[in-house]
């Protein structure tokens, strides 16, 4: 099914200084586009930011992709076998999601909470 998602990333306190808004298209069975416009609040920085933006974005949806290859390499392998899917703590959107496509493909299954679900990740 089709999705967007938004990330906002904070340095500090203020206001998000970091905004990414992705949309997801399926165009096969297992091939989807993916929209992205990135958003910066960073004063001074904003300019030479932009600048190199594209291209640091670009490598990171590339390793994206090419993890994204392995894991549908070995969901194929477990797939195999019959095992129900289970999501993690901090996969905010992937139960929703399968929530949806269960609710879409019968309508008689709980259809998703509308609203917004924040979660807190430090490196």
């Amino acid at each position: 099914m089709p999705g967007n998602v938004q990330v906002d990333y904070w340095f500090g306190d203020d206001a998000p200084s970091f905004v990414a808004w992705l949309g997801m298209t399926p165009i096969g069975p297992c091939e989807t586009q993916v929209l992205v416009n990135i958003g910066t609040r960073l004063g001074k920085w904003n300019w030479p930011i932009g600048v190199a933006l594209p291209t640091l974005i670009r490598k990171v949806l590339k390793q994206d992709q090419q993890i994204m290859a392995e894991q549908k390499a070995n969901l194929d392998l477990v797939h195999q076998t019959p095992s129900p899917r289970r999501s993690l703590q901090f996969d905010a959107v992937d139960s929703t999601v399968r929530a949806m496509r269960n609710h879409f493909r019968d309508p008689a299954l709980p259809k998703p909470k509308e609203g917004v679900r924040k979660i807190t990740v430090q490196l």
